[in-house]
């Protein structure tokens, strides 16, 4: 079933839609700067999937509790950024990743200072990047329901092969039953 179908295929955790949606919409991530905000349990699993699928970028942990981003920064072998220096590390990023628990927002307009493309995923709730980021110029904001759509898609996908799935069950307990007669 898993060969000769899709049911298997396609990302299907926000931590891999993530990596997909860099993958789609950035071009040469060897040497972009990425910076994930949020070292909790989400965070974690987010920096495995970028450390195993984006190699050549350089990353970067914070978070409002400096000891917990250092430590993730130390395991990964990335950067660690104390958080006061947020704003200057969100200007510095091509791709900014936030999965914090900040009840407010963590990422604001003033941050960016230069002008060049980047690529924001906001993966917190409630959102962490202030809606404003979405006008400045070059600068993509998806949040986590828009990278869900990705999941959404994929389940769809997956769902529309259990009939050849069925099949191929149905044709296997075919052809055991007839062997098993012989």
């Amino acid at each position: 079933i898993k060969t000769k179908t899709k049911l298997s295929t396609g990302t299907v955790s926000v931590s891999s839609a993530a990596i997909e949606i860099i993958k789609e919409r950035v071009d040469q991530i060897a040497g972009k700067n990425i910076l994930l905000i949020g070292t909790g349990k989400f965070g974690n699993h987010i920096a495995k999937n970028l450390q195993n699928y984006l190699p050549g970028a350089r990353i970067s942990f914070t978070n409002r509790t400096n000891a917990k981003a250092s430590e993730l920064a130390k395991f990964y072998d990335a950067q660690f950024v104390h958080y006061k220096d947020l704003a200057s590390a969100c200007d510095k990023a091509d791709i900014i990743i936030t999965s914090s628990a900040a009840s407010s927002y963590t990422v604001v307009p003033k941050f960016f200072k230069s002008l060049k493309p980047r690529l924001i995923l906001d993966l917190s709730v409630p959102q962490n990047v202030d809606p404003a980021v979405n006008d400045l110029p070059e600068i993509t904001v998806l949040n986590v329901d828009e990278v869900s759509s990705i999941l959404d898609r994929t389940i769809s996908k997956r769902k529309s092969e259990i009939p050849n799935a069925m099949k191929i069950i149905d044709d296997t307990i075919d052809s055991f039953e007839e062997w098993h007669k012989y």
